[in-house]
């Protein structure tokens, strides 16, 4: 789990699980629905499983079995191409009953796990012993899962099984909610897009003809629903572990370890850890060079950092026997859990609230060890738009619901303002503030703040507008 953002990124690039159709830059996303009551009785639906379908029992390991049901169905090459094939194509190129039964025993052990009562991870002594070196292939494996289900669901709607295609998004939302209990930032964003494949399979099960309406189904959602605060305890806990141990000097065996793990080449640690870690560009991995051997061989430079490490908390015996990289190192590592922290306070809050303070974050510091202390921290603001986006997504498929609701009242209308709808209707996440809507005849735009921390989708298509188009 090194620190580069490599890691992160292809999570933000494709927040929705799949690419959406080409499009202009600003085009909403077309919901074609039929107005539709409420189901009787109200709670007859729900997105996450409810307690009477719980069970006692620790859901990880239970995911993990679905692999052991049918290993080829999860890594065979054309299985998985077919499967993308499946995720992507137009609902009409699926033949009713062609996925039933789709995913056989692997996917019914998810659906078990799923509804389980805890999600125990079962990896703080790792973490603890690891740190950022730590690795976490489960993850991306649970991931694989949530494909597998989004296509299980879309077949569940062609053949007109929304009972079925509901209990399915109580698996996968349930499958993102406990990522959220995994003490990592990573495994967060992972169930951040494992989430947006429940909203895409939901979008396209509300348009169905006939479909359920799922108002108050979404409105028995958490909010948050992939809860970050836990990881985010875990982020800062990181910064006490393996490399980051404040409490012994690093051994020319342990310097010798770190460098062969992390790929340098030899003697090269305390040197160029950063410029690998971090995977800066070209003229900044040059100047950090520099800067560090600078450093490192500065007497009086050192002395003052190691006054620096002892007043800021660092044990000052262990400090006085630290070599040369270390301090180095630690000094920068000092800077960037203050950095970290300034960024992690934001998880605490809405991101309409916190915006401003993550714009803040954004900018790039002048200094060459600024530079290096703030791109070692998690990139908070680029995960909180994520978080904000989904958040964001499903208040508006809320509200979507909500204005086919009354529209089952009132002869298939739209309402003209959203303060005349009968039920209630969330604000912006983005924006703290109510969404935009405007009607025009049969069909209403609604429309909330987009996120300028993070682009559109690599599509081009912005999810923070839809166009809600009334059938009869």
């Amino acid at each position: 789990m090194k620190r580069c953002l490599t890691l992160v990124l292809p999570l933000l690039a494709t927040p929705f699980g799949i690419a959406a159709p080409g499009g202009p830059k600003d085009q909403p996303v077309l919901l074609d629905v039929q107005p539709a009551a409420a189901p009787v009785p109200a709670l007859k639906y729900q997105l996450l499983p409810e307690v009477a379908e719980m069970n006692p029992g620790n859901a990880v390991p239970a995911y993990l079995k679905c692999w052991a049901e049918q290993n080829n169905f999860f890594h065979n090459k054309e299985v998985v191409e077919e499967r993308e094939r499946l995720r992507s194509c137009p609902l009409t190129d699926i033949k009713p009953g062609s996925l039933k039964g789709y995913g056989g025993n692997a996917l019914r052990q998810a659906d078990f796990a799923a509804r389980l009562e805890y999600a125990d991870w079962n990896i703080l002594p790792q973490f603890r012993e690891q740190g950022y070196m730590l690795l976490i292939p489960e993850v991306q494996q649970i991931r694989a899962l949530a494909t597998a289900l989004h296509v299980r669901g879309r077949g569940q709607i062609v053949d007109r099984d929304f009972d079925g295609a509901v209990g399915t998004l109580k698996t996968i939302f349930a499958i993102s909610r406990h990522l959220g209990e995994h003490p990592t930032i990573i495994s967060g964003l992972v169930g951040l897009a494992i989430a947006q494949i429940g909203c895409n399979l939901l979008e396209e099960l509300v348009q169905q003809p006939g479909a359920p309406n799922l108002y108050w189904a979404l409105a028995g959602l958490p909010t948050p629903l992939v809860d970050m605060r836990k990881a985010a305890s875990a982020e800062r806990s990181m910064w006490s572990y393996g490399m980051f141990d404040k409490t012994r000097a690093w051994t020319p065996d342990y310097m010798r370890a770190m460098t062969q793990q992390l790929g340098l080449v030899e003697g090269a640690f305390g040197v160029r850890f950063f410029a690998s870690i971090l995977e800066l560009p070209a003229e900044d991995r040059v100047a950090a060079e520099k800067w560090m051997q600078a450093r490192a061989t500065d007497a009086e430079w050192l002395t003052a950092a190691r006054k620096g490490l002892t007043e800021a908390g660092y044990p000052a015996d262990a400090v006085a026997t630290y070599p040369p990289q270390q301090v180095v190192v630690h000094h920068v590592l000092r800077k960037a859990l203050l950095h970290n922290d300034e960024g992690l306070k934001w998880v605490m809050v809405p991101y309409w609230q916190a915006e401003a303070g993550l714009a803040e974050l954004q900018k790039v510091p002048p200094e060459i060890e600024d530079k290096l202390a703030s791109r070692l921290g998690i990139a908070v603001p680029k995960v909180m738009a994520a978080h904000a986006r989904l958040e964001q997504r499903l208040a508006m498929l809320r509200i979507a619901e909500a204005v086919r609701l009354d529209a089952s009242k009132n002869g298939g209308k739209l309402v003209t303002r959203l303060n005349d709808l009968s039920v209630p209707v969330p604000v912006d996440p983005v924006s703290g503030k109510a969404f935009e809507y405007k009607v025009d005849g049969i069909t209403a735009v609604l429309s909330g703040k987009s996120t300028p921390i993070l682009t559109p989708t690599i599509s081009g298509r912005w999810y923070h507008k839809y166009e809600i188009r009334l059938r009869k």
